[in-house]
């Protein structure tokens, strides 16, 4: 079951940034933009992003090294100028999270320039989620770097997607386990990512609706009043039927309800209402279904189970 998609930041959801400015350089200075891409980005940029040089140092240092007649605020004005908001991404970016996915925006970048470039394209109300690995002092893509990350989000290996327009990003990560797309196209990687999620696809549930809102909660199963015990803080509770001795007694901790059966005006439905907690009754099979531990989204009438 996916949980997590890494989401490469240039490449995927920006158009690729130093290779446009290297050929950029070389329409305007002559020369061959590979080795604009070489000295400006292997050279120096992969220093600045690990902390060994500043930022004005990676930009300053390969226009020392090429003597080309630009200033510091006109080569950044160029780069940043030349950069674009994949539209598709941040698309696929809202899509997954409706449907239940986490997802995670890694970049390898400074903290000023990520900082612009944040700023620039709104990210922060795009994606909850933004990692620059500066911030951690390690290489993007290091095993070290996706074992803090599988840390930070509780999912292992077997539970993530890496998508990277760049191989030697994911040969980590793969040899973890955790499954990898290269960019080669955006079409061609959603039609990827659409297979192995398919594969891994959340099973859906649906009931009819007695009571709205939306929950994310893990399932407890109660069938009988020993079970009762197990319901923790934000756990949503199925039950076989609208027998309200089989609630526990902090029923305002639970975050939703599921019932197999039972109409729009048992007392559990009633008791939702009131509470204002969704629910739904006549979700045929729930106590077979579902099990204790699935992470479930109540969202109208249909049951998401997600992880």
């Amino acid at each position: 079951m996916i949980r997590l998609i890494i989401l490469d930041c240039y490449g995927l959801v920006l158009n690729e940034g130093y290779p446009n400015t290297a050929k950029a350089l070389a329409k305007k200075f002559g020369g061959n933009w590979k080795n604009y891409h070489d000295i400006f980005y292997h050279k120096y940029f992969n220093l600045a992003a690990t902390r060994k040089i500043t930022q004005k140092e990676a930009w300053l240092l390969p226009i020392k090294d090429f003597n080309l007649p630009i200033s510091l605020p006109e080569i950044k004005k160029l780069h940043y100028g030349l950069m674009k908001l994949n539209k598709e991404t941040v698309k696929l970016n809202e899509e997954l999270n409706k449907g239940g996915y986490e997802t995670l925006l890694l970049s390898k970048n400074t903290r000023s320039q990520l900082a612009d470039v944040v700023k620039k394209f709104g990210f922060k109300k795009i994606f909850k989620n933004i990692i620059n690995t500066w911030e951690l002092g390690l290489p993007k893509a290091s095993e070290k770097t996706l074992k803090l990350i599988l840390k930070r989000f509780k999912v292992k290996p077997e539970e993530v997607i890496y998508i990277d327009d760049q191989e030697n990003n994911l040969v980590d990560a793969r040899g973890i386990g955790i499954k990898t797309i290269l960019i080669k196209n955006f079409k061609d990687m959603k039609k990827e990512l659409e297979k192995i999620l398919k594969v891994g696809s959340p099973r859906e549930l649906s009931g009819v609706l007695a009571s709205p809102g939306k929950a994310k909660g893990k399932v407890r199963i109660i069938k009988t009043a020993k079970d009762k015990n197990k319901v923790v803080k934000g756990d949503i509770v199925v039950l076989p039927d609208s027998n309200m001795k089989l609630l526990p007694t902090l029923r305002s901790q639970i975050a939703g309800f599921i019932i197999e059966k039972g109409s729009l005006t048992c007392h559990v439905a009633t008791l939702a209402r009131e509470a204002k907690k969704p629910c739904l009754v006549r979700v045929k099979e729930a106590t077979k279904i579902l099990k204790d531990g699935d992470e479930v989204i109540i969202d109208g009438t249909k049951i998401l189970v997600v992880g």
